[in-house]
């Protein structure tokens, strides 16, 4: 927890000192069982649960992850589960829709990002998008790898 003290509450209280108010913000945290093992991910967990109780950050927290029974069961302890509130994203095929409207917005944006209007209508084609619904199988981080993968090619280690 010290470490955490220093790289994320002092630089905060200094700012309060300093008459710099930090205004409440959204942190994000996606891919928790991605890290490094299951004692990391729940003693991210824990941190982040510790600073809410102190009160010592005007932080509001999301952690997306997959239920895997050891963060699902750090989330059930007394000492967090008063905190936080827990939604299951089902992998479903009934998301097809949103998934579809997902991937055209961001082709849209990114046609628009690179001044290419005269593409809106035909890229990508309909077909290719039905293809591109169906791999996602369900699942929103599908598409918003491919969409990366499109938007930055130049990140792609492929």
């Amino acid at each position: 927890m010290h470490k955490t003290r220093s790289l994320i509450v002092e630089p905060i209280q200094e700012l309060e000192k300093q008459g710099k108010r930090i205004q409440p913000k959204a942190i994000f945290f996606d891919g928790l069982d991605e890290c490094a093992g299951g004692d990391a991910e729940a003693e991210i967990i824990k941190i982040i649960a510790s600073l809410i109780r102190e009160g010592s950050i005007p932080f509001h927290w999301a952690i997306f992850s997959c239920a895997e029974p050891h963060i699902v069961s750090t989330f059930k302890q007394d000492s967090i589960a008063f905190i936080t509130h827990s939604v299951e994203l089902p992998i479903s095929r009934e998301a097809d829709g949103e998934i579809e409207m997902y991937l055209r917005g961001e082709f849209r944006n990114i046609l628009e990002q690179r001044d290419f209007p005269q593409l809106l209508l035909s890229w990508p084609s309909n077909n290719a998008i039905k293809m591109l619904v169906d791999a996602a199988d369900g699942l929103f981080a599908h598409p918003a790898a491919v969409l990366h993968h499109v938007a930055y090619p130049q990140d792609s280690q492929f």
